[in-house]
């Protein structure tokens, strides 16, 4: 797994534990020892926020796109991006 699995979407914070379990369907009852770990590696305590050499900037959703000439785009009518 990867850090930015467990970040805010612009990837300055590690995500509550509520949230990670909803995420990964995950059905341990209290918080498991390695999101306890991170936190105590990682975060400041009170924000959740991570420190600045471990954050990632999103990428610009043009970044996702495909090339305008690219000829798979014009082959279908039923393409579509959910964001």
């Amino acid at each position: 797994m990867f850090l930015n699995q467990f970040t805010s979407f612009k990837g300055t914070h590690l995500l509550q534990w509520p949230t990670i379990k909803y995420k990964f369907a995950i059905t341990i009852r209290p918080k498991a020892k390695w999101i306890k770990v991170l936190e105590t590696l990682l975060v400041t305590p009170i924000s959740q926020c991570l420190p600045s050499h471990l954050q990632s900037t999103p990428k610009a959703i043009s970044d996702y796109m495909p090339a305008p000439n690219c000829l798979i785009i014009f082959c279908s009518s039923r393409e579509w991006i959910a964001i």
